[in-house]
């Protein structure tokens, strides 16, 4: 796929979709923003952004060199990703201490956490395994 051409990307979707897929994946997520929103426009499948290590990695390393505030700027990521319109999130990041016992609030979870088989229908027909986060 050219990734210059979304219309390219539509056009993959729709062949998933038309093949049994349960869900839709975009892989980097940060870099195709714009691809997340007009999936969850045009299709009424869940849409999963897969943060990639690349993308965590560079956020870590920019901390470790003192240049940006970690935490900050990885809740300002994923809440880009999910304001795109993402339902689910996959990341290495976990957070950095678990909620109070009492809060109702939804909480981001660890990537080891929740193991899920996602069923995606390719034009190989092979099952892709996934560990999906949520926020």
């Amino acid at each position: 796929m050219d990734p210059a051409n979304s219309r390219e990307a539509l056009r993959e979707a729709t062949l998933d979709v038309d093949e049994g897929a349960d869900i839709l994946m975009v892989k980097p997520a940060v870099a195709y923003l714009d691809i997340i929103a007009r999936l969850k426009e045009e299709f009424d499948l869940p849409v999963a952004a897969y943060h990639v290590s690349g993308e965590y990695a560079m956020i870590k390393a920019a901390a470790a060199n003192g240049w940006i505030d970690e935490a900050a700027v990885m809740e300002e990521t994923l809440l880009s990703i999910k304001r795109a319109g993402a339902d689910i999130i996959i990341t290495n990041r976990s957070p950095a201490k678990p909620p109070p016992e009492n809060t109702t609030a939804k909480r981001t979870k660890s990537i080891g956490n929740n193991i899920c088989h996602i069923r995606r229908a390719q034009r190989n027909k092979r099952l892709m395994k996934f560990i999906s986060t949520a926020i």
